[in-house]
């Protein structure tokens, strides 16, 4: 959404998030990429090679590819394996897959706090894999 915080990054050690406006002249969908990349955990898709063309996304679709949140009484854990496709201007299509989990909640002695994370992969089988090896708590 034009206008609005744009890049936000949660800095645990100061308990604040900072965030940025969205950069003049990208596209919704360039603007979408850029952020997935620099807000992800790992660094799999911080090359050069891998983000730069995003630049260029005209369009954007996100597909949940699988996900699982167990039933608890006062925690919420969640995961999920999204493909986001980028559709450049000269029409061709870059995937990014993203494990997205998160956990959170008032369980017995706790405060109420709230864990994010996220991670990017310019390839499916190694997103795959960590969505299969991560484990909720």
């Amino acid at each position: 959404m034009r206008g609005a915080d744009w890049l936000r990054i949660y800095q645990p050690e100061r308990r604040e998030t900072l965030s940025a406006p969205t950069p003049a002249g990208l596209t919704d969908a360039a603007a979408h990429a850029i952020g997935l990349v620099a807000t992800c955990r790992n660094t799999a898709c911080r090359e050069r090679a891998i983000w730069h063309p995003l630049r260029d996304a005209v369009t954007h679709t996100e597909t949940i590819l699988d996900q699982d949140q167990p039933e608890r009484v006062s925690w919420t854990s969640t995961k999920a394996l999204y493909r986001h496709d980028y559709t450049l201007s000269d029409g061709s299509v870059r995937s990014l897959w993203q494990l997205h989990s998160s956990e959170g909640g008032m369980s017995s002695g706790g405060d109420g706090e709230f864990f994010e994370r996220r991670d990017l992969w310019p390839e499916e089988a190694p997103a795959r894999a960590a969505y299969a090896q991560h484990s909720l708590g």
